[in-house]
């Protein structure tokens, strides 16, 4: 897989989660940037974004397509949230098939949030 041409700090993951010292623009238009290059953590992170409307609008459609990019390169945490949108039907069909699915491909890395959830599917 090439490099990627964009600058991109993992740290960005965090940028969603709490007030950007940066400039928001800035940061998400790097953030896009990333995820439209195939930057799966970047994928993730977007995705945050559109889930809960920071630093862009709530938008639950853009925040499961987002998701699913970075959930189909292995993505744990982005698999759970994915399996989360299925299960709710939040941004996306509801359908607990693939909510469970999705829960199963995150557990089996480890992530015990999707351990848990794989009961209640």
């Amino acid at each position: 897989q090439a490099e990627s041409a964009v600058e991109f700090d993992d740290s960005m993951v965090c940028m969603p989660c709490s007030p950007s010292a940066g400039n928001d623009e800035q940061d998400v238009n790097a953030l896009q940037e990333a995820a439209d290059q195939g930057n799966p953590t970047a994928q993730f992170a977007l995705g945050i974004s559109y889930d809960r409307g920071e630093h862009v609008a709530r938008d639950p459609v853009r925040a499961a397509y987002w998701y699913r990019k970075a959930a189909d390169q292995g993505e744990a945490k982005a698999q759970f949230n994915l399996a989360g949108c299925f299960a709710s039907g939040e941004g996306i069909g509801r359908d607990e098939a693939k909510a469970a699915h999705w829960y199963e491909l995150a557990a089996c890395q480890g992530l015990a949030e999707a351990e848990v959830n794989i009961g209640l599917c």
